[in-house]
């Protein structure tokens, strides 16, 4: 899984007094996730789902920001332990494929950068192809 997010506002703070600043950079998320899911037991092919996962993040982080001769650069990359937790409903189509909507919250086990945390909150959907028939009943 590939994240992104750039930097768009920041400002500094000094003496009581705030000034936005310019800043120019972006943040990386590589991810390879383990997941399990949960099936609500239900007799219709739709059915609501939990999940979660655990596996391995990689992060990167370029920003920069500046404003009336101030001028500040980080730039750092680490290895750390990512989780994720999914809500979802699925609609099973066939014996193996089903169309699923899903919120997921993820988050990293470590503070890799000098901001506030990266966890994120997000809606995906798709379609999954299940190897040995479908999800249990």
């Amino acid at each position: 899984m590939y994240g992104s997010a750039a930097a768009k506002n920041a400002s500094n703070q000094l003496f009581g007094t705030t000034q936005d600043l310019a800043t120019t950079g972006s943040i990386q998320t590589n991810s390879l996730f383990i997941n399990g899911y949960y099936y609500v037991p239900t007799k219709h092919k739709v059915r609501p789902y939990l999940g979660g996962g655990v596996g391995y993040t990689r992060l990167g982080c370029g920003v920069g920001a500046s404003g009336s001769g101030f001028s500040y650069a980080y730039g750092s990359s680490a290895n750390t332990l990512g989780y994720q937790a999914k809500v979802g409903v699925a609609y099973q189509s066939t014996t193996k494929l089903e169309l699923f909507a899903e919120g997921v919250y993820r988050g990293l086990t470590s503070r890799v950068s000098p901001y506030d945390s990266l966890d994120s909150f997000g809606v995906q959907a798709g379609l999954r192809y299940h190897f040995q028939g479908g999800p249990p009943k």
